[in-house]
């Protein structure tokens, strides 16, 4: 199957033996050098047991500033951050491999459609700046469509926008008569913002 990834033919990039405690970027310099494309993360941990504990991730690396694509896909997007604050600008990354593609991309707050315009790509990607609105509180999405060989490619990224603006404080209070024995405990919750 040519879009499972774990199938596809692989090379050794690096390989080496780090000692972390708590939490550590590793591997920094060798991923800021590698090329746009698809990479297999495979990370081995001894517990403090000698038990052996591997996890294997495959990532896409990729760059706005360039035109290469991360691979040779005939529909691809990305975009900056999954969670965003008002005033912030969020990156849309769209592209194919194939000549002369146009990509559809719409911004959809709650039912409404913000934004919308087609792009044309010609074997590389492109790049979208799109402001982050204080209506766009409670999530927003941003979705690319494209059809290209007779088959229809549709992507959904939902940019999460936080009620941070409508903070409560909730606090319990709890009172209990000590004088009359027997008496119920009486519950209070202080909601205040």
């Amino acid at each position: 199957d040519e879009d499972d990834k774990d199938t596809w033919q692989r090379e050794l990039v690096t390989e080496g033996a780090v000692k972390v405690e708590g939490e550590a970027n590793v591997f920094t310099q060798q991923i800021r050098e590698a090329s746009p494309g698809h990479y297999k993360l495979i990370a081995e941990a001894l517990t403090a047991d000698g038990d052996t504990i591997r996890a294997e991730k495959i990532i896409t690396l990729f760059s706005t500033s360039g035109k290469q694509l991360p691979g040779n896909p005939v529909s691809w997007s990305a975009i900056s951050s999954k969670k965003a604050e008002p005033g912030d600008v969020i990156i849309l990354t769209v592209g194919s491999a194939a000549k002369k593609t146009r990509i559809y991309y719409e911004v959809v707050n709650g039912e409404e459609i913000v934004s919308s315009e087609w792009i044309t790509v010609s074997k590389g990607q492109k790049v979208v700046e799109i402001p982050v609105l204080e209506a766009f509180r409670g999530n927003f999405s941003v979705r690319t469509f494209m059809v290209r060989y007779n088959r229809a490619y549709l992507q959904n990224h939902l940019v999460r926008v936080p009620w941070t603006n409508k903070k409560l404080d909730i606090s319990l209070e709890t009172f209990r008569d000590h004088l009359s024995p027997g008496a119920q405990e009486e519950w209070k919750v202080k909601i205040s913002g």
